[in-house]
């Protein structure tokens, strides 16, 4: 620096700079937490708190956040919580997630499936290939 320039020091991280993401997920881990969540030590991109004798699990990837609740006035309070904080889109219902496909049934139960992602695989590998059907059971008692 020669002399007369001027030096500017950046208070806040920038997108797209290295260290971005670094201070997203430090932020974001710290409002968690001060929500009462408790990360989970085998996977730092989960999140559990039980409210109400009800537990609650968010899952962090980059900045999607899934949400399994057990009451919708438990998905109420965490995004009123969000939305205090942060500008946020709420895009309903999770149907995909990392490859994976999520149905849900009025009881609140789920299925998991990979189906679309282990048909692309077929159309890009083995386009000429047949189907067959799993020689295993498809269901669980």
């Amino acid at each position: 620096i020669t002399p007369g320039e001027k030096v500017l020091k950046l208070n806040k991280s920038i997108y797209g700079l290295k260290q971005s993401g670094h201070l997203w997920n430090k932020t974001l881990v710290e409002f968690i937490t001060s929500l009462g969540f408790k990360q989970s030590v085998i996977d730092p991109g989960v999140f559990t708190v039980t409210r109400y004798g009800r537990k609650m699990i968010l899952g962090v990837f980059v900045d999607d956040i899934p949400i399994f609740y057990a009451a919708k006035n438990d998905l109420e309070w965490i995004l009123r919580n969000i939305g205090s904080r942060f500008k946020f889109k709420n895009l309903g219902p999770l149907h995909h997630c990392l490859g994976l496909e999520i149905t849900t049934n009025p009881n609140g139960e789920f299925g998991l499936s990979q189906t679309r992602y282990i048909q692309r695989l077929r159309e890009k590998y083995a386009p000429n290939t047949r189907k067959v059907r799993t020689p295993m059971a498809t269901a669980f008692d």
